[in-house]
């Protein structure tokens, strides 16, 4: 069995790779990419990052050192349908024509009215695909399980290994093709590694935080808009963060970049809500996932104890609940809503009465 892998990795000028791999065999994260052949006209030697060879439609360029990516690896892209993979064997070429089909004549029958329909499956029989970046941590692992016990086609992107195809996301165009049969769009890629107050904050930093979490979440929900808008149906959710209607003190670049997501569903959201395409964000506090986890169990404890008043942390199957409902045919009159989850965390404690003395 086989699957696409549309890989992605997150550089000082972020790239997204596009590759094919196999089910059935091991995708060493190690092994270095297969260049594709040079054309003739091409520049000698070894080529820089900044360099394209154009191969077909796409462009390549050389991967980038490790020293410049803003969090290690790449992102990888699979379909899986409950878990599996769909399809037999395809090569870049015949996954862009079959997601180009929506734009055929011929294919009437999946155009549909805004808002409609209210089922899990186009009018054509097929399952609904969902995007899933940031596939790979815990909340996106349980958003990608989610959604296939649904019944969705996923598409996921992770963090892995090398990849065959480069286009830059933020000067390269998208390769809209391989995105365009996308009903459902799921944001959650982000970095909260940028730790620095407001008066110590560098351009790059900054830069950082507002490269990868709003500029890398605005393009591939971007390159999802033509195919929704063309079919009058899309969902589109986003994560955001508590911390962005809160603030944290040394994470002000973190907090702008959430803040924006939510500004910019706004926007979105205005201009495709006749087009039958919701967008929401969600603002997760402090979740279970294992990189909260694999902090000291003292800090874990301290941060229930002080901000969970609940007494737990959230589980990221209670985030990914939230989401699969914002992203079912159910929530086609729900748009630019910003909604927390946080267990109440950012109440504050506040009490208006002694609550041992009843109502």
């Amino acid at each position: 069995m086989s699957m696409i892998d549309f890989s992605a990795s997150i550089a000082r000028r972020s790239m997204v790779r596009l590759t094919s791999c196999r089910t059935d065999a091991t995708c060493a994260p190690t092994t270095p990419p297969t260049r594709p052949a040079v054309p003739s006209s091409a520049p000698a030697g070894p080529l820089r990052a900044t360099e394209r060879v154009a191969t077909s439609s796409w462009s390549w360029a050389a991967e980038t050192p490790r020293s410049e990516l803003l969090t290690a690896g790449t992102m990888r892209l699979h379909r899986r349908s409950r878990g599996r993979a769909r399809g037999g064997p395809r090569g870049l070429d015949r996954w862009a024509r079959r997601c180009g089909r929506i734009r055929e004549p011929d294919q009437g029958a999946r155009t549909m009215t805004a808002g409609s329909p209210r089922a899990g499956r186009r009018p054509d029989g097929t399952p609904r695909r969902a995007l899933v970046t940031g596939a790979n941590g815990g909340i996106g692992r349980a958003i990608v399980q989610r959604l296939t016990d649904d019944g969705y086609e996923v598409v996921t992107m992770d963090v892995a290994g090398p990849a065959d195809l480069v286009v830059d996301l933020v000067g390269d165009p998208m390769p809209t093709e391989a995105l365009a049969d996308i009903d459902v769009c799921i944001s959650n890629a982000g970095v909260v590694d940028t730790l620095s107050p407001a008066h110590r904050m560098s351009a790059e930093k900054w830069a950082l935080d507002i490269d990868v979490n709003l500029t890398g979440s605005f393009r591939v929900v971007q390159a999802c808009l033509p195919g929704m808008r063309e079919r009058r149906y899309g969902r589109i959710v986003l994560t955001s963060s508590v911390a962005a209607a809160i603030g944290a003190r040394g994470q002000v670049a973190y907090c702008a970049s959430k803040a924006g997501l939510i500004g910019m569903a706004r926007a979105i959201a205005s201009e495709n809500v006749a087009h039958g395409i919701t967008i929401n964000c969600v603002l997760p506090g402090t979740i279970a996932t294992p990189k909260v986890l694999a902090m000291p169990p003292e800090v874990v404890e301290r941060v229930r104890d002080r901000f969970m008043p609940g007494g737990r942390h959230g589980e990221p199957e209670e985030v990914a609940g939230l989401m699969a409902y914002l992203a079912s045919p159910e929530a086609g009159f729900v748009t630019a809503q910003s909604i927390i989850i946080d267990g109440g965390a950012h109440l504050g404690n506040v009490s208006l009465g002694d609550p041992g003395k009843g109502d």
